[in-house]
């Protein structure tokens, strides 16, 4: 897989550095065949026993987002389709980008897998909480759970169906403490379940193992999330939920994971067509095929667009970036703001690209990875930072007695679908604060490490 993925990045790259398509619509084909045997030789070897992770749910979206415009650009209407740089040089160009950045990603993913690994195929760590990491962990995501009601947080029910409200301020001040409670509820799934995992023998004894605050914490939280149709928040948290329970618990098999991803495929879409007041609607009666995409078609607008302003206008040096990082740490932004204007900065790319289009005060546009990446650093940052993606997934994977590991893994995990549609940088503000939630939360109880396997139960 190493070399594989090594020797697509140089042909794509040389490739890349053409003026015009070498193989006309072969090389779309060319293109998507490739991707599929990457994908398919790197989760036989690597996954073929938790195909429920982190790299086939990026696969998944990954695709969705790169690699549709010559599917569905026909089929879009004159106002879906002003986003896009449609031309077949533009999609060329995007189609080799896309496609250098994601042999960038699996190179890192495989430059440091070895035969040495004790499950190969499976997802495995060992760490033992007690009782008191349970409890505090459960404790912390109530707290936030209740500031978020405290705040306005019944506001989520009525979120999509409020047609005067201002899209781009549709959360108010309790969106942050929904955020700290999504977090906090991820790092409460890590631990209970890997708490009860050993000592669990059925599904019944896992339901009545799990804390009583566990399941209020659902009940306030996961319920009002998939209500409201905030799809991509229910499913950071459903994700998790999932993986957690095939890696402690009991592993899922891979026909009930592929059918576990086309139930929720089609149910994320029917929620996505109910809170727009549509139950079919105007999409389903121009192509079913747009219907089931739709929430995909954006994201290639802007890789289009990115890809194209970005050629003929250069890149931002990565100043689009800068409080993105910065949001790191906790208030750092907003003391760094409180002395340099948010103009000194190049605007991040889905203000950008929805700016460039619309009022954002309608709601947004949202923006693409690959798009981003380039609009920021080129070609060479698509590389290096796809890379880096890849080699974080693969250091996680492999820390097998690292609480923290874990709970990245799960976290990133559960943005794997959406990670394509959003800036690089947008994940990072999540990873920094479950490392300094779970650092409190093993600091109150005194939780100290032990080797305690959690095995997978076949």
């Amino acid at each position: 897989m190493k070399i594989f993925s090594l020797v697509c990045l140089i042909i794509y790259i040389a490739i890349n550095s053409l003026t015009t398509n070498p193989l006309g619509d072969k090389f779309i084909l060319a293109t998507g065949i490739l991707f599929l045997i990457m994908n398919i030789c790197y989760l036989y070897k690597y996954r073929r026993n938790q195909l429920i992770c982190f790299e086939f749910l990026f696969a998944i979206a990954f695709f969705l987002c790169s690699f549709l415009t010559p599917y569905i650009y026909s089929l879009l209407d004159n106002y879906q389709g002003r986003t896009f740089v449609a031309t077949d040089y533009n999609t060329f160009r995007v189609y080799c980008i896309a496609f250098i950045g994601y042999c960038a990603y699996m190179f890192g993913l495989c430059c440091i897998k070895d035969g040495n690994q004790n499950r190969p195929g499976t997802l495995w760590y060992q760490y033992f909480f007690n009782n008191a990491t349970c409890k505090y962990s459960n404790i912390l995501c109530f707290i936030f759970v209740v500031l978020f009601y405290l705040t306005g947080g019944s506001r989520l029910i009525t979120l999509y169906s409020d047609v005067a409200s201002d899209l781009s301020q549709r959360y108010g001040a309790w969106g942050e403490y929904m955020t700290y409670a999504m977090y906090a509820y991820t790092l409460s799934i890590v631990i209970n379940f890997s708490k009860i995992g050993p000592y669990t023998a059925s599904l019944i004894s896992f339901f009545k193992n799990l804390p009583f605050f566990f399941y209020i914490n659902s009940l306030l939280l996961v319920v009002p999330l998939l209500i409201s149709g905030l799809r991509s928040s229910a499913l950071q948290l459903l994700i998790p939920l999932i993986m957690m329970y095939g890696i402690t618990i009991k592993r899922i098999s891979s026909i009930k994971v592929i059918a576990l991803i086309l139930a929720g495929y089609i149910f994320m879409v029917f929620i996505g067509l109910i809170r727009s007041g549509d139950t079919g609607g105007d999409l389903g009666q121009d192509s079913l095929f747009l219907t089931f995409v739709y929430d995909f078609v954006s994201a290639n607008g802007a890789n289009s667009f990115l890809i194209d302003y970005t050629d003929k206008y250069g890149i931002t040096g990565g100043s689009n970036m800068i409080l993105q990082t910065l949001s790191i740490i906790p208030f750092f932004q907003s003391i760094i703001l409180s002395f340099v204007s948010k103009d000194n900065f190049a605007p991040n790319s889905s203000k950008f690209f929805t700016e460039s289009f619309m009022d954002s005060t309608q709601g947004g546009l949202g923006t693409a990875l690959i798009g981003d990446i380039y609009y920021s650093f080129g070609i060479v940052g698509v590389i290096i930072l796809m890379f880096l993606i890849g080699l974080l997934v693969n250091k996680l994977s492999r820390a097998h007695n690292s609480p923290y590991a874990i709970a990245l893994l799960i976290m990133f995990s559960g943005n794997a679908l959406f990670a394509p549609r959003v800036e690089y940088c947008y994940i990072l503000r999540s990873l920094s604060y479950t490392i300094i939630f779970l650092y409190i939360i093993l600091s109150v109880s005194h939780n100290r490490s032990a080797s305690n396997e959690c095995s997978l139960r076949n």
